[in-house]
């Protein structure tokens, strides 16, 4: 959509529709002037940062002797790609990134498995579905769906690292501490 500019016009069109037209441009442009929402269109203009150049509608350069100054106020980021990995995927990747570096998961049952249980207890005592780092939330139907980020697997597998003979029990203990001092606290 062009505005409309008075030479324009005037190239264009007899002077009968000419006049009208400028005289119906003036009123709508003092009624934009006046806020009025039936004779002004709001426009928002978002800008998006890529690298692909292709995917670009406009180009801009960062100089830093600029007096202007920028800042990012989002970034879109699509969960699809950044939280790709769903429960079943994470114990899977944890096992064997746990198995590459030779690190043996150590359980009270002496299975020795790192499993959906085990999962959920560092989702539950880390918060983990709290912070958008490691979980995104769908919540497209009544029951939201969780995917997590590959970080949620690397952060796992430190904390295993750390300690792996005693994690489990350490973060039983610390989550039976913390259910007795919060009342009303259900068990997962």
């Amino acid at each position: 959509m062009k505005s409309l500019d008075d030479s324009v016009i005037i190239a264009k069109y007899p002077e009968e529709i000419v006049n009208k037209l400028l005289k119906l441009k003036e009123g709508i442009d003092d009624l934009s002037n006046e806020n009025n929402a039936k004779f002004s269109i709001r426009i928002d203009h978002h800008h998006y940062l890529t690298k692909d150049i292709n995917k670009a509608t406009s180009i801009v350069k960062v100089d830093n002797s600029s007096e202007k100054n920028v800042k990012i106020i989002k970034e879109m980021k699509d969960p699809s790609k950044t939280h790709s990995y769903n429960a079943k995927k994470c114990i899977q990747l944890v096992t064997e990134k746990l198995k590459k570096e030779g690190i043996e998961f150590q359980t009270p049952d002496a299975k020795n498995t790192f499993n959906m249980y085990y999962f959920s207890l560092f989702i539950n005592y880390y918060e983990l579905k709290k912070n958008e780092k490691y979980c995104y939330i769908y919540k497209v139907t009544k029951s939201p769906v969780y995917s997590y980020s590959y970080q949620t697997i690397e952060f796992i597998v430190d904390e295993i690292v750390k300690d792996s003979e005693n994690i489990i029990k350490n973060i039983k203990n610390n989550l039976a501490n913390k259910k007795k001092l919060t009342p009303g606290a259900k068990e997962f």
